[in-house]
């Protein structure tokens, strides 16, 4: 898909409409503007915003090449050299046991439905 022709900006809401499907819209909740889709079912909807507006700022081609699988598994990666790494830390340096960084990837791979 050509990047020449822009989507509509972030961020999307969605919501019921009063034909009983669901409603895509640009804008926020206080603010809606330009109607981008109509979809039937309310989780479609909700995945469509939700997806959207997770991926602000990543191009189009980046994301038909599979750019959010391949940061999912180079953080799985880093956070597994991370943890051997730390473990043979703390064993030449005893008490450093806080690792904020490991912890915000563990944090953020833990939300995901991929198995690791």
């Amino acid at each position: 898909m050509s990047e020449k022709v822009k989507w509509s900006p972030e961020p999307w809401i969605a919501g019921p409409n009063e034909l009983g499907d669901y409603t895509i819209w640009e804008g926020e909740p206080d603010e809606v503007g330009e109607v981008i889709a109509a979809v039937m079912e309310e989780a479609n909807a909700f995945r469509i915003v939700a997806a959207v507006n997770a991926c602000a700022g990543i191009s189009t081609e980046a994301l038909e090449q599979g750019v959010v699988k391949e940061l999912v598994e180079a953080c799985q990666k880093a956070a597994d050299l991370l943890r051997e790494q730390w473990k043979i830390l703390s064993y030449s340096f005893p008490g450093k046991g806080e690792h904020p960084e490991l912890d915000m990837l563990n944090a953020a791979l833990a939300k995901l439905e991929v198995p690791k």
